[in-house]
Parts: structure tokens; C-alpha cells; sequence
């Protein structure tokens, strides 16, 4: 048998400075990457929150004024019921939303309820033997309850127009306009004075200002339908 040489393991090859720095490099921008990664998500999560905790507390509420809805009654709802005083002197007619009672012998009052709140009113009174035959002395003596009634809440009546005129429809008679406030809402009162023979006429309108535009020739309608004795 012959003798085989013998030839020692080759040794591996040395790392180059190269390479080594080429991973340092790679593991470099690795953990740069991951720390980017790690703000951008923090940066994230902070947005969210952020957003998250506006819209949970939304903007600062802003005081708006409450438009009341329009009464579905009109001028030209039909005056289905009547209500006649005690004594007979004065029948109204009036809508079915409407309500009537007699408050004495001689008046009436009718009114109705809005959704916003408010309310309307007709009142009507016939009055045997009055105190005066005067139409302008007439209006005085019976504003004076009213007038002390509206300064005793505090609030103030303030006459805005009086003139002669018809008054349930075709009657001459005394008108008197004014306003004042009730429960905080701004109210127009509209009065109409008659005298007639030995009997005084009476008539009030009492409606919101915010509703006077649409609602107030309804309640004049049922003036003009009052029937006088």
C-alpha cells in the first residue's frame, strides 16, 4: 500500500472589515427603523385619543331661539261650536279646539293651548244696566282691574293705540291696543267697548306677539260672529 500525503483543513475564510461593517450598518437602520416606527405609532394613538375625546365632548352648545311651530288653526277655520252666557246677552261661536266657560252671568271666555306653551283667549261679555253711559268712561272704569292686575305680577300695560270704531263687526264702539308680558311671553291685548241701549258690549283678544300675524284674524272672526241680545 502507498502512503497517502497529508493535507491539514483548510481554514475559514476571515471576515472581512467590510461585511462587518455592512451588518453593523443593516442592524443600524434596523433599530432607527423600529424607533421611527414606535413614535410614528405613539404619534398615532395620540391622534386618536385626541380625536376620540373632542368628539365625545363636541363643541360648546350655542343658545338658539326656539322658532314656536304655526297653530294648524286658521281665519278661515269653520266656527262649529257655540257657548251662550248665563244671562243670554252674548253667544260665541268658535273652533272646535277651542274651549268656552262662563266666568259670571254675562262673560264668556274661550281659549285654546299651543304646543309651544302659550295660549289665546276671546272673552265676550254682555252687561245689563252698566255703570255709565259713556263708551270712553265705560273703557276706563274696566281697564282699571286690568291695568292693577297686570302691576301687581310686576309687568307694565302699555297702551300702544285707541280709536272709535265698529266693533263685533258692525256695532260703533271704543277700541283700545296695548301689550304687556305674562309668563314672559309678550302679549297683545285688543279691546272693544259698545254701548247699546241700557247694555254694554264687551270684547277682548289676547294672543302672543309671535303668533299675532297668523292667529289673530281667527280670534277677530270670532268676535265678528258673537251673537248680541
Amino acid at each position: 500500500t502507498s502512503i497517502q500525503p497529508y493535507y491539514p483543513p483548510p481554514q475559514p475564510p476571515q471576515r472581512s472589515g467590510a461585511s462587518v461593517g455592512l451588518i453593523i450598518g443593516i442592524v443600524a437602520v434596523v433599530v432607527v427603523l423600529f424607533v421611527l416606527g414606535m413614535f410614528a405609532l405613539f404619534g398615532v394613538l395620540a391622534y386618536l385619543r385626541v380625536s376620540r375625546a373632542a368628539a365625545m365632548s363636541g363643541p360648546t352648545p350655542v343658545a338658539t331661539t326656539w322658532a314656536a311651530p304655526a297653530p294648524t288653526a286658521t281665519a278661515t277655520s269653520a266656527l262649529t261650536e257655540t257657548y251662550a252666557s248665563p244671562n243670554g246677552l252674548v253667544t260665541a261661536h268658535y273652533p272646535s279646539d277651542w274651549a268656552a266657560k262662563s266666568v259670571d252671568t254675562g262673560t264668556l271666555t274661550i281659549t285654546r293651548n299651543l304646543s309651544d306653551g302659550t295660549d289665546e283667549l276671546v272673552y265676550v261679555a254682555g252687561i245689563e244696566n252698566p255703570i255709565t253711559n259713556d263708551v270712553n268712561e265705560l273703557a276706563r272704569v274696566l281697564m282699571v282691574t286690568q291695568t292693577k292686575t297686570i302691576e301687581a305680577t310686576g309687568e307694565k300695560w302699555i297702551e300702544t293705540s285707541r280709536s272709535h270704531t265698529p266693533c263685533f263687526k258692525s256695532y260703533p264702539g271704543l277700541r283700545v291696543e296695548g301689550t304687556f308680558r305674562a309668563g314672559g311671553t309678550q302679549e297683545k291685548l285688543r279691546m272693544c267697548f259698545v254701548l247699546r241701549k241700557n247694555r254694554a258690549y264687551v270684547t277682548k283678544t289676547m294672543v302672543p306677539e309671535i303668533h299675532e300675524t297668523v292667529d289673530l284674524p281667527l280670534l277677530e272672526s270670532m268676535v265678528d260672529a258673537t251673537d248680541l241680545k
